[in-house]
């Protein structure tokens, strides 16, 4: 039986959870093959890729989910992230002030999954939040971007 694009994406779902993050990359791929049009099969694929260390191909998902929804606040999120990592500090506190004026907050859950995460799992990106504010706080010309 042939599964359809939302059911591929829940087969990713679970597999992330496990941290089988290649095996959500193929669900997440396939999902993409049926359906393109669904910006959150490209941005849980380029979740999947900042685990993976994949910076380039989480910024490419990110930019497609981008430009299909202008506003999605993980891809905003996700691209900042992948940027951070590959240098591109400028381009990446762009794509993070974006996420901040769209209201961008630390949920207590995980982005993909929904599951609630553990006090553990939120001190990373409560740290990264943090930093974040205090950067753009103290450097005001990041305002501009």
């Amino acid at each position: 039986m042939k599964m359809n694009a939302s059911d591929l994406k829940e087969q990713g779902n679970r597999f992330f959870q496990t941290r089988k993050y290649d095996d959500a990359v193929s669900c997440y791929t396939k999902a993409i093959l049926r359906n393109p049009c669904i910006p959150t099969y490209f941005t849980n694929r380029a979740l999947c890729f900042l685990k993976l260390k994949k910076w380039e191909a989480a910024c490419q998902d990110c930019r497609r989910a981008l430009e299909m929804d202008k506003v999605l606040v993980k891809g905003h999120f996700f691209l900042g992230e992948a940027l951070l990592e590959l240098g591109y500090y400028d381009d990446a506190i762009s794509s993070l002030q974006i996420g901040k004026h769209g209201h961008m907050r630390v949920g207590h859950f995980d982005p993909v999954t929904r599951a609630d995460l553990t006090q553990q799992q939120l001190i990373p990106n409560l740290a990264m939040k943090e930093v974040l504010d205090i950067f753009i706080a103290e450097n005001g010309w990041v305002e501009d971007y």
